[in-house]
């Protein structure tokens, strides 16, 4: 698979809305749970509830593993083997809770008005705000600095189909095809044999 550049790599981890965690469990098996998250200063940062199941993984053991992608072709990838840092435990929320994922945009955090029978109504983001503020969190940062950073995507226009494997998973030597035409989905992509 091609590699994807610096930039690509930045690029998904601000538009990608979920990572997904893999955490140790005591037993030893793995856990693996979505998470919203921000990517700010080279650090992918996570709140976690002080009685999540991945935050005492993480305390007992700090090594996780992250992967964010994109269901859109390409179909960009990036994994990140890392260690954790709890910067701040549940109940330090107001040193920190500037940099909380905004969860709803200003305005949006009160009613939005009135259903015919009376009740107000929300936005969820709004709504979920109101009832997950106050809620104590830890802070959670897993630094690209020393982390061992993977990614791939599909080819683009004008790339070579050669690289969807490594040359390793091949018994024979593929046929060549080329990328001419890409859309959103893998059934939009158009190739010609070389």
């Amino acid at each position: 698979m091609p590699k994807m550049s610096d930039g690509e790599i930045r690029t998904l981890l601000r538009r990608s809305p979920l990572v997904r965690i893999a955490t140790t469990r005591r037993d030893g098996a793995p856990l693996v749970v979505p998470v919203a998250y921000l990517f700010q200063d080279q650090e992918i940062l996570l709140t976690a509830r002080g009685k999540v199941s991945w935050l005492a993984n993480i305390r007992r053991d700090p090594r996780v593993c992250l992967s964010i992608d994109e269901s859109r072709y390409p179909l960009s990838k990036v994994t990140i083997q890392g260690v954790a840092e709890i910067r701040h435990e549940p109940g330090e929320d107001d040193l920190w809770r500037d940099r909380r994922l905004p969860l709803a945009p200003p305005g949006h955090v009160g009613p939005v008005g009135t259903t015919a029978d009376g009740r107000e109504e929300w936005m969820f983001a709004g709504a979920y705000h109101l009832i997950t503020h106050d809620e104590p969190r830890a802070l959670v940062a897993i630094p690209l600095d020393g982390a061992r950073v993977t990614s791939w995507r599909m080819p683009i226009e004008g790339e070579s189909l050669d690289g969807v494997w490594a040359s390793e998973y091949f018994d024979d030597e593929p046929v060549a095809f080329r990328v001419i035409e890409t859309g959103p989905t893998l059934a939009d992509v158009r190739v010609v044999k070389e």
